[in-house]
């Protein structure tokens, strides 16, 4: 990211609601002949950049930023910015000006990361004050459909807002995607050893998704939501599993009762027992042991 900020401010994160389409206000794209440098000022509506060549030196209160091809930077509402240095000729970039029906709110990054998921943000847009975006190509094709539309000559009299819409939903989801991509690299180095130390430690009382996090070092629900994503099951769907194959094994090649199978495996009393193994397997703990009776046994 080439952006550089004072007294290290975090890049806030919007969180846009979208009960209905936002509301376009007006676009173009900028073309300087020489080299330039953005007018100081302060306006009361957001603003969307979209870089295409050359590099703006852009100052938004006390954060510098350098937009280069492929960045995106959002301005909120009477936030004072201008142009810090001269940029070269041929600078070029989209900009759209709009408005929120819907009072959005501000997160921090790590907030973001939390609500990345559908299920977490609901039906909301998060949108970083900047971003270097993975895919640039799909937001310039919407951004010159947008300022084709925002002509004012189609018959709907809201098609811009929808397109604009969709601009910041294309802008949304490529952050989305980063995000993502960052939370799977992270886990990459630890989530072996994570599984190891899970089957290891299955038969614990005290195994829970916390425990792991703690150990582990990791958010409960990011770990949660990332475990998911990798294998498949939840957390707990996946330490139930280890449980019931130790059990299984117990069941199959032991005389031991129900009651310290089940004490064996780290589950609290055999009534939890008989439950989770009837749910996951089909049939009781009895029962899978009586089809195990008949095992041929042999020591030569």
């Amino acid at each position: 990211m080439n952006c550089s900020t004072k007294g290290a401010v975090p890049i806030a994160i919007l969180q846009l609601p979208l009960v209905e389409p936002l509301t376009y206000l007006s676009g173009g794209q900028f073309l300087s002949t020489g080299t330039w440098v953005h007018r100081e000022r302060t306006i009361d509506s957001y603003e969307l950049i979209l870089g295409i060549s050359e590099v703006m030196y852009f100052q938004i209160g006390d954060r510098l930023y350098e937009l280069a091809p492929g960045d995106a930077l959002l301005l909120q509402p009477d936030e004072h910015h201008r142009g810090y240095r001269p940029s070269p000729a041929n600078l070029s970039f989209y900009w759209f000006h709009f408005q929120c029906p819907v009072e959005p709110s501000l997160l921090a990054e790590e907030e973001a990361i939390d609500k990345e998921q559908p299920s977490a943000a609901g039906d909301a847009l998060l949108i970083p004050a900047y971003l270097s975006t993975p895919i640039p190509a799909r937001l310039h094709i919407l951004a010159q459909q947008l300022l084709h539309v925002g002509t004012g000559r189609y018959h709907h009299p809201r098609s811009a807002d929808y397109f604009l819409t969709s601009l910041l939903i294309e802008l949304s989801q490529q952050y989305v995607q980063q995000l993502q991509m960052a939370e799977e690299q992270t886990l990459d180095h630890s989530f072996p050893r994570m599984l190891e130390w899970l089957r290891l430690h299955a038969g614990d009382k005290q195994l829970t998704v916390e425990r792991v996090a703690e150990r582990f070092t990791y958010n409960k629900d990011y770990l949660s939501r990332m475990f998911k994503r990798r294998m498949g099951i939840n957390m707990l769907a996946y330490i139930h599993r280890l449980k019931l194959d130790r059990a299984k094994d117990l069941l199959s090649r032991t005389p031991l009762n129900i009651k310290e199978v089940a004490d064996r495996v780290g589950l609290e009393d055999d009534k939890q027992f008989i439950k989770l193994f009837k749910r996951y397997e089909g049939l009781t703990p009895t029962q899978y042991r009586k089809a195990f009776i008949l095992t041929h046994m042999n020591d030569d």
